[in-house]
């Protein structure tokens, strides 16, 4: 537009503010006119209800609606397009799906970096008003169309294909809330009133794509090879610092925060299997997205590959906080809160129902009474068949006779309290002691007072939650959030790098830089969603009940601990969901190790509620659980770890599947039910929970001890997995029998011994009658490293 001067004559080519605004202006009224153009042909109505789409139908308008709809939605990606931004005329294509991908990323200039460079500070505003009403204009007519398909009787393999390449395409731009308007992916959202009894309402169209999404690509989702299916040629790391996989998490965090059919912040809203397949899906991609996803990194790197060598990329710490909202507090308890039925699960019976192995527990325990756990160990030590080892050691002598005396009754101490003056503490440290041993007297008082606060709060929680809700309860959704947290938990929990067992062959895969799937150390994001599952909700009991009852669960677990049932070893468990191609029917129903992926994040909170429980507290107030239950637990965690370093890689069953690279979340289960065990036996040790031959696995190092010659054989015991991982699975009998035996080895190679007559002569030592401690104080300190050596003593 060229602005006149005052006498007509031609000014320069410029725009004044005013003109450029009008030009805007015109350029929107086009857009919108284009849009009702399309929408009359289409058959799609210019409000937001399908429902009222105009009557364009009949004669040759049914030839221009089906002509029209396969030439601007095709199922594929028009094989002309370009690798890059170049879309000139030669290779246009007429598809709104790629138009639209092009619109988001670039602008309408095709000038804008996919990530503006001042969005960090910006925010939302980094994309103008005008860009934003230009891509939601054409965003809503795409969500429209192919939700028109539905109606009109479309092909479904033609819907599925849309819907796959609207996630491809669409949903994988970064920063994609940012740049169209709320009200667009609302359309995403819906949850519409079916046509069944009763009004249920359906799914939400967004979980309809990922669920087509899923049964067009079953095999690479189920394999963990998303990344395949969402790589598009037209962008790299180079020029969007943010991958895929990444922008794809993002984008459905935020549209799904946004969803009450998928949020949970109405319980009565609440579409349980379709948020558990929606779940299932992000456990997908959490488990393939970039460790920096929720690192507390200044700066996350994505490395990427360049023939032989790899370059680091900085990711965009926009689209990294935009991924983090998955780990909102508010969020986090809304979602659990929801998904936890103690009703529908009958938590309170499952947890408080006694069997008669529980009762056989007990009364050993109570016949056992208030002996302390060393004493008991040192007792069931001392009975052995064969008692050669005690008569002829003399070390094992002096042990037996120590210990022979220490099983009497304990003498209370009377606690010394001085309370005279004021500002003095009492010394509880008597009390406490006597407390630890099971001894004393134990008010009550405090203890009931908050046992039935918590049930009065409890009532309460059943009585204000009396609306009906919409859908029908389902477990899966609770299923799915195990999924899906349990990834964050292993990736970024500090547990799921390290291979304790240290038996897999080591992957070339692994030695490249980059490969890292798992952070060392334990990120505050999983801290802080520790603190919301442990103290803002009741998920330690519950999912314990569910590890207990559960079908599905329980059948999984057996498969876990079983050889016979599972012949892969657990370090190579995974938690993304398996599924069959075009045959992923129902909602939130991907299989694939769902009771580990409970077991996990049940041991991981218990072990972290442990942290601030004290002994009074699991005695007396049964907290985190009865002491049963604890029970049940020990023996579940001894039978996976037994398995984990004693049967995998070894028994037949599993010996195929040494070359199979572990997993991070298998990695993790062994390690968090490790420490959860370490933790309760040494609780077991001041005050005991179950007999100590609860702890112990019958035959543990019982052959290796008999195969053992040397010294150097018997050191060697010491750095097998169940030895450093899980000694309290051996009996202290044989912990003890192989100490002796080190020391004595150890001893006879370096000085020789009578039976053997191999004596060596060893070091002379002069010492004076009258001086005797002074000269053997300074002849010991000149010897060094040479006092294990046979000292041989002459006095003069």
């Amino acid at each position: 537009t060229q602005v006149k001067g005052p006498k007509g004559k031609g000014a320069s080519p410029t725009k004044s503010p005013a003109t450029a605004r009008i030009s805007i202006d015109n350029a929107n009224t086009c857009y919108s006119s284009v849009d009702n153009f399309l929408r009359t042909i289409l058959r799609l109505s210019a409000s937001t209800k399908l429902e009222n789409s105009s009557n364009y139908q009949g004669g040759s308008r049914d030839l221009v609606y089906q002509k029209s709809l396969s030439i601007l939605m095709q199922p594929s990606m028009p094989a002309n397009i370009g690798s890059q931004k170049e879309h000139n005329a030669e290779s246009c294509s007429y598809d709104l799906i790629y138009p639209l991908r092009s619109l988001l990323l670039y602008g309408s200039t095709r000038t804008n970096p996919p990530i503006p460079g001042d969005s960090g500070r910006l925010r939302e505003n980094c994309v103008t008003n005008d860009e934003k009403e230009r891509a939601s204009l054409l965003f809503r007519l795409v969500v429209d169309l192919i939700a028109s398909m539905g109606m009109f009787g479309a092909d479904q393999m033609g819907r599925s294909c849309l819907c796959t390449r609207f996630i491809c395409e669409v949903l994988t731009v970064p920063l994609l809330t940012w740049k169209i308007w709320p009200s667009s992916y609302e359309h995403l959202l819906r949850n519409p009133l079916g046509n069944e009894k009763g009004g249920t309402y359906k799914a939400p169209p967004l979980v309809d794509y990922i669920h087509r999404f899923i049964n067009m690509n079953a095999n690479d989702v189920s394999n963990g090879r998303i990344e395949k299916v969402l790589n598009m040629p037209d962008v790299s790391l180079t020029s969007c610092p943010a991958p895929a996989v990444l922008c794809l998490l993002t984008s459905l965090i935020q549209i799904g925060r946004a969803c009450k059919a998928l949020n949970g912040t109405n319980p009565t809203m609440l579409h349980y299997k379709a948020a558990a397949e929606y779940f299932n899906f992000l456990a997908t991609l959490t488990n393939s997205a970039p460790l920096g996803t929720f690192s507390s990194r200044m700066s996350a790197v994505e490395w990427v590959s360049v023939g032989a060598s790899s370059t680091p990329i900085v990711l965009s710490d926009v689209v990294v906080e935009q991924a983090a909202a998955i780990l909102s507090d508010s969020y986090v308890r809304a979602l659990f809160t929801c998904a936890i039925n103690d009703e529908e699960i009958d938590t309170e019976k499952v947890i408080n129902t006694k069997t008669d192995k529980d009762q056989k527990h007990e009364k050993d325990l109570e016949e056992i009474g208030t002996s302390s756990a060393a004493t008991v160990a040192a007792k069931e030590a001392m009975v052995d068949r064969n008692r050669s080892f005690w008569q002829s050691s003399k070390w094992a002598k002096k042990i037996s006779s120590l210990l022979s005396g220490s099983g009497g009754k304990m003498i209370p101490i009377k606690p010394t309290i001085s309370n005279k003056g004021v500002g003095k503490l009492m010394n509880t440290s008597s009390i406490s002691r006597q407390l630890a041993n099971g001894k004393g007297s134990i008010n009550r008082t405090v203890t009931n007072a908050v046992l039935s606060s918590e049930s009065n709060s409890v009532k309460e929680n059943k009585a204000s939650s009396t609306e009906k809700p919409h859908h029908e309860y389902s477990i899966l959704l609770l299923l799915a959030l195990c999924r899906t947290y349990g990834t964050i938990i292993s990736r970024w929990g500090g547990n799921g790098k390290e291979d304790l067992v240290k038996r897999a062959q080591q992957s070339l895969d692994n030695a490249k830089p980059g490969k890292d799937y798992a952070s060392a150390n334990v990120e505050p994001c999983v801290t802080a969603l520790l603190n919301v599952l442990c103290f803002s909700t009741s998920f330690v009991k519950s999912s314990w009940a569910v590890v207990q009852s559960n079908p599905r669960v329980v059948s999984d677990l057996y498969g876990v601990i079983d050889v016979n049932k599972r012949a892969l070893p657990i370090r190579t468990l995974s938690t993304h969901p398996t599924y069959k191609q075009l045959q992923h029917t129902h909602y939130g129903a991907g299989d694939g190790n769902v009771g580990a992926a409970v077991l996990l994040m049940f041991v991981t909170c218990l072990s972290h509620t442990l942290i601030v429980t004290d002994d009074v507290e699991i005695h007396d107030m049964e907290k985190p659980l009865p002491k049963h239950q604890l029970r049940r637990c020990i023996l579940l965690l001894k039978k996976l770890l037994y398995r984990a370093c004693c049967l995998d890689d070894i028994h037949a069953a599993t010996r195929n599947g040494r070359g199979i690279d572990s997993n991070h979340f298998g990695l993790a289960l062994i390690s968090t039910s490790s420490k959860t065990m370490n933790d309760l036996y040494s609780r077991s040790s001041r005050r005991l929970l179950c007999i100590p031959k609860l702890w112990i696995e019958d035959g543990l190092l019982e052959q290796d001890l008999k195969r053992c010659k040397s010294q150097y054989d018997y050191t060697s015991l010491l750095s097998t997995p169940v030895c450093r991982i899980c000694p309290f699975l051996i009996s202290f009998k044989r912990r003890l029998k192989l100490f002796e035996r080190i020391v004595t080895t150890n001893r006879v190679d370096i000085q020789g011994s009578n039976d053997e007559r191999n004596l060596k002569p060893g070091i002379m030592v002069k010492v004076t009658r009258g001086r005797v401690l002074e000269d053997g104080l300074t002849h010991l300190n000149k010897l060094g490293r040479d006092m294990r050596q046979r000292i041989v003593v002459c006095y003069l």
